[in-house]
């Protein structure tokens, strides 16, 4: 049997370590699952795109540049993955000429 939990919804952005390498997620809400007398503990978050190459390395990695994915970037990941909560701040990266 299965039973799912949701724990609370809220919108916060982290800093998550998947694949190998650190993302920026939206998480949408947390479960746990209990199933198989396991539990685990998901979270549904939204991925932003990779950082921005050229700004990281131009602002010597003190911007941290992505960009928003939409719903088709969903996915579920478990929450031992998230390393920090952080905050993304809507800007427009201008490289002067």
């Amino acid at each position: 049997m299965t039973l799912v939990l949701p724990l609370y919804s809220l919108l916060t952005q982290l800093q998550v370590f998947l694949d190998n390498e650190t993302q920026i997620a939206e998480v949408h809400f947390f479960i746990h699952l209990c199933y198989n007398k396991e539990d685990k503990a998901l979270a549904l978050v939204l991925l932003f795109s990779n950082l921005d190459p050229t700004l990281l390395r131009l602002l010597v990695k003190t911007l941290w540049s992505c960009e928003y994915l939409g719903d088709s970037a969903l996915k579920f990941i478990d929450v031992k993955c998230i390393r920090t909560i952080m905050a993304m701040v809507p800007h427009v990266p201008v490289i002067g000429e």
